[in-house]
């Protein structure tokens, strides 16, 4: 969204290169506000600006990718969150409770509490002037349940009735669901078909910037490649091997996370990702509970380290339901870059031409 006129307020809003919102004008206040931003997107710092004259505004600082705390003028302050990142209690540097925010299940909150703290349900800015969160890709209206605009993923099957509504938020299951940004690599949980205790992960990853052009042709409504494991057969393999696999049920996931280590940009990690995948050689013997083989969770656990996602993979515990395989990850090359090169870049594009053309979902 580039300009915002509603009720007497107006807002124009700036982008940088990757079209994160980086500045505003507003008319509730004179001059430009400035947000200085981390890889993942996240901001860190506000700052304003008025005839020449720079005056800080906030510091936002975080662990493990999670904002914990707040500094501005008045001092700082610690933030406390729930299992969707939606901030629950504010405190003072003594551990005073400074405010309590409930929200209803879709984010609006219950009742309208004095403070300063902008980010509110599932960790998003909240606008002040206006109630809406800024999600990244989109705006969304909590009061509603509905973002402004149409999901840039094209996030349609046909098969699965919540998903024909292109404005809908996760589905419309915003108890155990988030949407940290709508272009992002998610790690998707699902209950295994014929036992449901245990729980089956997959990745998927939304193409952004120069990875749409290069890998395109090979996603799913050219937004987004798919990357699992399932039992298979592989030569050199006696039995079943854990083999590569480029499709899985996405309206059966019940539970999804954000991946994004903070020394990555978005672009260099969804191709850290498909290049490690690509790494592996489908020579692993398979058994579904992780005794004497490997499983689908231990090949995207393996995968994730040898991204350079390690400090931002959660823990078993942090998953949904028992994921057998996740904490004895296939052992595969190291294979995280900053910046790939052209030779590099060429690979991938072999590695991701495996894929059906805009296969199935």
């Amino acid at each position: 969204m580039r300009q915002l006129v509603m009720s007497g307020y107006r807002a124009t809003y700036g982008h940088d290169a990757r079209d994160e919102r980086v500045a505003w004008v507003d008319s509730a206040e004179p001059g430009i506000h400035y947000t200085l931003r981390g890889l993942s997107n996240e901001i860190l710092q506000e700052v304003h600006e008025l005839s020449g004259v720079w005056t800080w505004r906030k510091d936002y600082i975080f662990a493990g990718g999670t904002h914990i705390a707040t500094v501005d003028s008045s001092g700082l302050t610690h933030v406390h969150k729930d299992h969707l990142g939606s901030t629950r209690v504010i405190t003072n540097a003594s551990g005073a409770k400074l405010s309590e925010h409930r929200y209803w299940p879709f984010g609006e909150e219950m009742t309208v509490t004095s403070s300063s703290e902008r980010m509110r349900f599932a960790g998003h800015e909240r606008d002040s002037q206006t109630s809406l969160d800024y999600m990244h890709a989109r705006y969304y209206a909590p009061f509603g349940g509905r973002f402004l605009s149409v999901d840039p993923g094209r996030d349609f099957d046909p098969s699965h009735p919540q998903t024909w509504n292109l404005y809908a938020y996760v589905r419309n299951n915003p108890v155990t669901m988030t949407d940290p940004a709508g272009r992002e690599v998610y790690l998707y949980n699902r209950p295994v078909q014929d036992f449901p205790l245990a729980r089956h992960v997959f990745l998927v990853v939304r193409l952004t910037g120069e990875n749409k052009k290069l890998f395109g042709n090979r996603a799913v409504k050219g937004e987004f490649l798919i990357v699992s494991g399932m039992p298979g057969v592989s030569p050199g393999v006696k039995g079943q091997a854990l083999v590569r696999w480029y499709t899985d049920s996405l309206e059966s996931a019940t539970h999804r996370i954000v991946i994004q280590p903070r020394s990555q940009s978005r672009q260099q990690f969804e191709k850290n990702v498909l290049e490690a995948f690509g790494k592996y050689q489908n020579d692993q013997h398979y058994n579904a509970q992780d005794v004497g083989g490997k499983n689908s969770n231990s090949l995207i656990s393996g995968i994730l380290d040898a991204a350079g996602a390690k400090e931002a993979k959660p823990s078993s515990s942090e998953l949904e339901g028992w994921v057998p395989g996740w904490n004895d990850p296939v052992k595969l090359p190291d294979v995280t870059k900053n910046d790939g090169t052209e030779e590099e870049m060429k690979e991938l594009v072999k590695i991701t031409s495996e894929y059906p053309p805009n296969q199935p979902e």
